[in-house]
């Protein structure tokens, strides 16, 4: 949606991959620029335009997804770049493991503004791992995976309902939980793609009422593990919201779990110390 600085940068990296056999769906989420006009001067039969009235990033890719003709859908935001070993990486991960226990494969990413789509990098495939327990790992991981760095399962996607398109922040997240909290993530621990947070519209820029975020937990009858993983959601919530000055949104996060931001502001102890070494 209105990326038209950005655009063309982005569809570049993805027709420099070194792995060509896939199909590029680009969603034009009614945007209002000149975005459209340079996507369709594209010329490469691998593209496919569809536009749609906007309707926000949830169902931009909802629509993406019943679109796609292949199994494996690898994710991409108008504004981050893939490295050019992107796909092949994804590639050698699917083709290292791939079983109905699966729903996705991911790759590290960058925010750095050092990242360089040429970079010569080594993918040695005995790196790639299968995450047994999903939210354990993010739990003890700042950040695993992003949604540019990520490649889902079409059956699974459908399956669970797709990404939630009543959330406009942490709509990635959500759905991440949903995946993996029954099916198994394969990790790829190599550096192919960056995470432009300069980017226009982030929608961590504004503040969202808590409503259209990630924040229904349910606690009980959860795991330990389980229980971590809302803890330190609920923290970044409340690191989010004391950044932009956002009471009432804090307030209704202690009025909604009085007992559980406890453990939440333990874990923004934990980050600011870990910052501080």
């Amino acid at each position: 949606y209105n990326k038209e600085r950005s655009i063309l940068n982005t569809i570049n990296c993805v027709l420099q991959q070194e792995y060509t056999n896939f199909e590029l769906i680009v969603i034009n989420d009614g945007s209002t620029d000149n975005s459209l006009n340079l996507v369709e001067k594209l010329v490469d039969s691998r593209i496919n335009v569809y536009t749609q009235k906007n309707g926000g990033v949830s169902s931009a890719r909802n629509y993406g997804i019943k679109l796609a003709k292949n199994e494996f859908i690898a994710f991409l935001d108008a504004d981050d770049i893939w490295h050019k070993s992107h796909l092949k990486a994804l590639y050698l991960a699917i083709t290292r493991f791939d079983n109905n226990e699966i729903g996705g494969y991911s790759t590290s990413f960058s925010t750095s503004n050092n990242f360089t789509s040429d970079k010569k990098i080594s993918l040695i495939s005995n790196q790639v791992y299968i995450c047994d327990d999903y939210l354990k790992e993010t739990f003890l991981v700042s950040n695993l995976i992003h949604s540019s760095s990520i490649a889902l399962k079409k059956t699974k996607l459908l399956e669970i309902g797709m990404f939630n398109t009543n959330l406009k922040l942490g709509e990635d997240i959500e759905l991440y939980y949903r995946m993996f909290k029954n099916s198994k993530l394969v990790h790829f621990p190599v550096v192919t793609s960056l995470y432009n947070l300069k980017a226009d519209n982030r929608s961590f820029d504004h503040v969202k009422p808590l409503k259209y975020r990630f924040h229904k937990f349910n606690y009980f009858g959860a795991s330990e593990v389980e229980k971590e993983y809302f803890d330190k959601q609920l923290g970044i919530i409340l690191i989010d919201y004391t950044f932009q000055l956002s009471a009432i949104n804090i307030l209704a996060i202690i009025f909604k779990y009085p007992f559980r931001t406890i453990h939440a502001f333990g874990y923004i102890c934990r980050k600011l110390i870990k910052k501080i070494k």
